[in-house]
């Protein structure tokens, strides 16, 4: 078969490509093992070239290599595949990826088979292939954004560029003139991401081993550290560590070490042991040989020395007690040390507490001894006796010759307790713990048995062997008072339960701990109840408050209390107790809690409450009654007199009480005087006398009494007083008078009465009369109804009720406002009131009954009870804190639950209190302020702000409202509050960090000014240099201009003067010279005309922009000079400056702030707005206006400023150029000029690509500086 060179061709140079790169990954994987994506990379590569290699075959003529072609390209898609996995670290998912590929390789040889076309026989395997190679690229995509800057992305490009190729195989693949192309793009791209690969596996090496040398810094920093703190951990030590190299150098040492050597530290560092005389000896005394040092020792066996005790002698003959062991040193693989290191600590205080030991245990053995009471045996680990002191032989009878040496179990154990003490012997040992006391019953010489309290110590001697000391005391006694204590204790239980008096114990603090039965039945609680405090709540809540403060009180002051309680009974009935308590003290006088009883005075309290009212009605009676009563002594003494008698003459008990009777303004009459003393002495003598009065009252007017003198027999039948009484009749005689218009007018009431009236029998009930509203009321007719019962009509339709009235009646004589329901003929019922009294008439009784009829009312007062009670509920239920107080005298009428969780009060604590009284405010003074603005606004007031202090202490804050109403007739306050505390301390809290915030903003706002002013002074430094550099440049060619045209006549006139000299001078010569020194003067004079012209120009630009002087000047004129000291700048640029100001622009303002306004702006636009361009246009144009205005328009035709930056252009210090010429000060500096020195304003105009314009409008005469207060931006 003919060569085809193009195909072949490309096939040689993808083989070669494929190998060099799969030998180059093989070579890295090699240096790498851990990097298997190389391994698998270079499989295939290798496979790659093998499939190359089978493809030439087929290409020569070998179609039976087809197969291998394809399955090394199922090869190489794996090994790409799991290079690709492996590098991301995720599952291979390897049995899938090699399924589908081999079912495509598969399919492939089925179709070759039975003969399918070339595109349907390789579409399955390549486009699975495909697939596979766009998956690894997505994970390398992965793989570069996780690792940016290794490569990855370029190389997930590669490989999906060579996914998507092998997509057009089976179409494009036999295709005679694609086939060198498509395999050549394959080459192409193989070989590129071989490259790729190659590249990553470098930048990988090179992110390890950066990976690794800051992994070796860390752990050099790290061992660093760790020696840091290894040597101030051994410095911090206080055992003393010296290391000691072998030819005797110090290479270490700690503080400890030279203090207990007393040297300086650094002293022992550099001079060593070698010249100072230390001495050692052991704790005998004898001397330690020098080579019996540890540290000699170590180093010449090369064996550490055991921990020894030695006493160390220092230079100045001070010793002191170490323990000290020494170890070798070893270099790395020696058997020889290099250095030892010794290791020794203060021991002094150790042996001073040894020797203090032996002293304390002397002291021990002599105390002991000389205790009395106390009986003390010791006995070693097998339990022979080893100590036993006098009080031991008293107790037990046997001398100390006779127990020492003992075993002490057969001296005082009883047999039946001996096993057991064997046993804690053996425990006591093995702990190390003694064990704990007890009571024990010990054997006595004479076999009796001894009741003992036993405590035992277990110690260690100086030989270090376990002694055990074990402290009897005789408890025989201690048992005769526990007995004689049950005996007491029971007949306390006995006396506590059968007394009638509640008795209870309590702690140091108050708590009750014990309680007998007859205080349980006293205070209706249980035991538990007592026990835990909530006995309390049995109380009558208005006594809970004072008895907790009683008991607090008490607690606080270890005193006792006595006071009255009542407990409410579960039945609700209650019971009075009077508690009496005293403190509990013991003999040395410590307080050790409180006993208490209670007595129940119910019965008591009852009598009293009983002689109290009979009092109350005896006085009320006294009082109220419409006769004259008084009470005298039996010499006629006045010793009380009631209200009417009083009345009559006007005048206080005070001022006839202690008076004879005969003696006040009720007998002024002489005869009358006269008759009253006779009474008296017939009533002493115990005589009733009666007889008719005259008294004059008050008011001079005479009245006749039906008086009585009668005398009070005491119980021993002496007269104790006498009793005066007097009926005023004067009103029954005028009666008499008026007896028949009394009745007319009693008749024309009778009947026009609008309640109905009866008047019936009393004993019978039979009706006499009634009048006209009975009839409209009840619908009986009063024929009907006279000569029946009101019972007969069904008027009372409850019997029981009617019983009950006439049972009062009975009792009292009348009925006023009984409540009944009324009957009527119609059959409704109505709710009543009745009203009766009894009428003597002759010998007979007759009653009258007056029954208004209340349905209306009750319906109204119904309705008002439900108001009032929705009322109630809204308030006591309102999440709003809400309180009623009386308007009158300010005391609490009500509050509501939000109200007490607000303030922290009870509705007990503050019910009937004003707020003064239970310290709700803060200062009372704002108490004064909120009543007086809610009576200037007349009761009305809405969120005024007050303080209040809970009842915890804590101030709070509120807002609250107030309105006027009427409860019950009664003027009150309705107060709402709301909480505003948290408000009020974050706007305190707000109020602090503003200031704050003030502060600092002042503080950065200064040393902003101060550092905008040092950039500010560089720039105007940096605008001087420029303004130097352009000077020098611009006078540079006048200058030089006028130098050459200076040496170009010297040398002229030289020339002539050697004519001259030589007499060869002639006329042509001569006019020459005068024409060319005429021209070079001219010259000469022309170009130092220029170069004054520009210092004179300079002169005055450097004059205005460093001074800040005012002046007038022409507008034009500035601007030119300005641009002439930056022409030297312009002229290096391909940018123009076009000007356009008309002169004639008078201007009184500060031509040197306006140049340094033009500069900024000119300087602006070459370092920003030309940025990037190779040519420009800066124009600069003004006019004045009609309003004594100048507008300056500086515009350029440049790049534009992004609109997101023109509010922030001329902030200070922004910028676009910082570190590229930019300090972001220039625009600032040109609004500040303008703004405060000027007088104007400034505005931009700017679009991306269309260029920038600055407007500057300011008054033809500038401000006064002083006047200025524009802010700084």
């Amino acid at each position: 078969m003919a060569f085809d060179f193009s195909l072949q061709t490309a096939l040689i140079g993808t083989f070669f490509s494929a190998a060099i790169l799969s030998a180059t990954l093989f070579y890295l994987w090699r240096n790498a093992p851990a990097q298997q994506a190389e391994r698998y990379w270079a499989l295939a590569f290798a496979t790659q070239a093998l499939r190359i290699t089978a493809q030439f075959g087929v290409s020569i003529g070998h179609d039976w290599l087809w197969f291998a072609v394809d399955l090394l390209f199922v090869l190489f898609t794996l090994f790409i595949w799991l290079g690709g996995r492996t590098l991301e670290s995720r599952q291979t998912r390897l049995p899938l990826i090699a399924g589908l590929l081999v079912a495509a390789l598969l399919w492939e040889t089925l179709a070759g088979e039975i003969g399918l076309p070339f595109h349907l026989r390789t579409l399955p395997l390549y486009l699975v292939a495909g697939i596979i190679l766009l998956l690894t690229s997505r994970t390398l995509f992965r793989l570069a954004r996780r690792q940016p800057g290794i490569g990855y992305r370029g190389l997930a490009a590669i490989v999906g560029l060579l996914g998507l190729h092998y997509l057009d195989y089976p179409f494009l693949r036999n295709v005679p003139w694609f086939a060198p192309i498509g395999f050549g793009l394959a080459a192409i791209l193989m070989l590129t991401m071989g490259i790729a690969m190659l590249i990553i596996t470098q930048r990988r090496q090179q992110a390890e081993l950066r990976q690794a040398m800051t992994r070796l810094g860390e752990e050099l920093t790290a061992r660093r550290e760790s020696e840091s703190r290894h040597q101030a951990l051994v410095d911090e030590l206080e055992e003393g560590v010296l290391v000691l190299a072998r030819e005797g150098a110090v290479l270490s040492a700690n503080p400890a070490a030279a203090r207990m050597l007393g040297v300086p530290l650094e002293q022992l560092r550099t001079d060593g042991l070698g010249p100072r005389p230390y001495r050692l000896f052991r704790e005998n005394g004898e001397p330690l040989e020098a080579t019996d040092y540890p540290l000699p020792q170590v180093l010449s066996t090369g064996r550490a020395s055991p921990s020894a005790i030695y006493r160390l002698e220092r230079e100045d003959g001070s010793s002191l007690w170490i323990s000290a062991n020494a170890h070798p040193l070893f270099p790395a693989g020696g058997n020889v040390p290099y250095a030892a290191m010794v290791a020794f600590s203060d021991v002094s205080d150790r042996k001073a507490a040894e020797r203090n030991l032996v002293d304390s245990e002397l002291r021990f053995r002599s105390v002991f001894e000389g205790v009395a009471d106390i009986a003390v045996q010791g006995y070693d680990r097998v339990g022979r006796l080893i100590y036993w002191n006098a009080a031991s032989t008293r107790f037990y009878g046997y001398t100390k010759d006779e127990a020492l040496g003992q075993p002490i179990e057969q001296l005082l154990i009883p047999p039946f307790d001996r096993p057991a003490f064997r046993q804690e012997l053996a425990g006591t040992l093995a702990s190390g713990t003694a064990p704990p006391p007890a009571e024990k019953q010990a054997r006595t010489r004479d076999g009796s048995s001894l009741p003992v309290y036993s405590t035992q110590v277990l110690i260690n001697n100086l030989q270090g062997e376990p002694e055990i000391y074990r402290i009897d005391i005789d408890t025989s006694t201690l048992k005769q008072l526990e007995h004689d204590l049950d005996d007491a204790s029971e007949r306390f239980r006995a006396l506590s339960e059968s007394s009638e008096l509640g008795m209870v114990v309590t702690d140091e603090n108050g708590n009750f701990v014990w309680c007998n039965p007859r205080y349980l039945s006293m205070i209706d609680s249980t035991m538990e109840e007592v026990l835990d405090g909530t006995w309390i709540m049995h109380l009558h809540r208005d006594e809970r408050q004072p008895m907790r403060r009683n008991w607090r009180r008490a607690v606080a002051s270890k005193t006792g209390f006595v006071t009255e309680r009542r407990v409410i009974n579960r039945d609700g009935s209650c019971q009075w107790g009077q508690v009496h308590v005293v403190p509990i003290r013991s003999r040395e006088g410590i307080f050790r809690g409180f006993v208490a009883t209670v007595e129940d005075i119910t019965a008591r309290k009852e009598a009293e409450e009983a002689l109290r009212r009979s009092e109350a009605k005896f006085r009320a009676t006294f009082d109220q009654a419409f006769q004259l009563i008084g009470l005298l002594d039996r010499n006629g003494i006045l010793l009380d007199a009631n209200r009417t008698a009083l009345n009559l003459i006007r005048q206080p008990a005070e001022a006839v009480v202690g008076r004879h009777f005969a003696d006040t303004p009720w007998w002024s009459d002489p005869g009358e005087r006269e008759r009253l003393n006779d009474a008296i002495r017939r009533a002493a003598a115990g005589e009733s006398v009666h007889f008719e009065a005259v008294n004059i009252d008050a008011d001079g007017r005479k009245h006749y009494v039906d008086f009585s003198l009668k005398p009070v027999i005491g119980p021993d039948g002496e007269i104790e007083m006498l009793i005066p009484e007097g009926h005023d009749i004067t009103s029954l005689k005028q009666s008499q008078e008026a007896l028949r218009i009394s009745e007319a007018r009693f008749a024309g009431a009778f009947h026009a009465s609008l309640d109905y009236i009866t008047i019936s029998h009393l004993d019978t009930g039979l009706i006499i009369d009634v009048n006209e509203a009975f009839e409209t009321i009840t619908g009986w007719t009063r024929d009907e109804a006279i000569g029946r019962t009101s019972t007969d009509l069904g008027v009372w339709i409850e019997p029981g009720s009617r019983d009950e009235a006439m049972r009062q009646l009975a009792r009292d004589g009348y009925l006023r406002e009984y409540s009944m329901r009324l009957g009527t003929r119609s059959g409704t019922r109505i709710e009543a009131l009745l009203n009766a009294s009894i009428i003597n008439a002759g010998d007979r009784q007759l009653l009258l009954g007056v029954v208004r009829d209340i349905s209306k009312q009750k319906a109204a007062e119904e309705s008002l009870r439900r108001s009032e009670e929705k009322f109630s509920r809204i308030v006591h239920y309102s999440p709003v804190a809400l309180a009623i107080t009386d308007v009158e005298s300010g005391v609490l009428v009500d509050v509501n639950r939000a109200w007490q969780e607000f303030l922290g009060y009870t509705r007990e604590q503050v019910i009937g209190r004003s707020s003064i009284e239970f310290g709700l405010w803060v200062d009372n003074a704002d108490r004064e302020n909120l009543y007086r603005r809610v009576a200037e606004a007349n009761g009305e007031l809405d969120r005024h702000e007050v303080r209040y202090r809970r009842a915890d202490g804590q101030t709070v804050f509120g807002l609250i409202s107030c309105r006027i109403f009427d409860v019950g007739g009664r003027a009150c306050y309705l107060w709402a509050v709301t909480d505003i505390t948290l408000r009020h301390r974050m706007e305190e809290r707000m109020a602090a960090l503003n200031t704050e915030l003030e502060e600092r903003v002042q503080l950065r706002t200064a040393e902003l000014q101060r550092a905008q002013g040092e950039l500010i002074r560089a720039e105007k430094l940096a605008a001087l240099g420029s303004l130097v550099a352009g000077i020098a440049h611009e006078l540079n060619t006048p200058i030089g201009n006028s130098v050459t045209v200076a040496s170009t006549l010297h040398d002229k006139t030289q020339e002539f003067a050697t004519q001259v000299a030589d007499g060869t001078l002639r006329r042509s010569a001569l006019n020459t010279y005068l024409e060319s020194a005429r021209t070079a003067s001219d010259l000469l004079l022309r170009s130092l005309y220029q170069a004054r012209s520009l210092v004179a120009s300079f002169k005055q630009v450097a004059v205005d922009q460093t001074s800040d002087q005012r002046r007038r000047f022409d507008l034009a004129e500035v601007v030119g000079e300005v641009l002439t000291t930056l022409s030297p700048t312009l002229r290096k640029t391909p940018f123009a400056i076009d000007i356009d100001i008309p002169p004639g622009i008078l201007m009184d303002s500060y031509p040197g702030p306006l140049g340094q306004v033009i500069n900024n702006f000119v300087n602006n636009a070459l370092l920003h707005a030309f940025d990037g361009r190779y040519n420009g246009t800066i124009r600069i144009r003004a006019e004045a206006t009609a309003d004594e205005q100048v507008t300056i328009i500086v515009a350029d035709d440049g790049n534009g400023i992004p609109e997101e930056h023109h509010r922030r252009i001329f902030d200070p210090f922004f910028t676009t150029k910082l570190g590229q010429g930019g300090s972001g000060l220039g625009l600032n500096i040109v609004y500040n000029i303008v703004t405060r020195v000027l007088g104007g304003h400034i505005d931009v105009e700017s679009h991306i690509g269309a260029g920038t314009t600055f407007v500057l409008k300011m008054p033809l005469h500038a401000p006064d500086a002083a006047n200025d207060k524009t802010p700084l931006r």
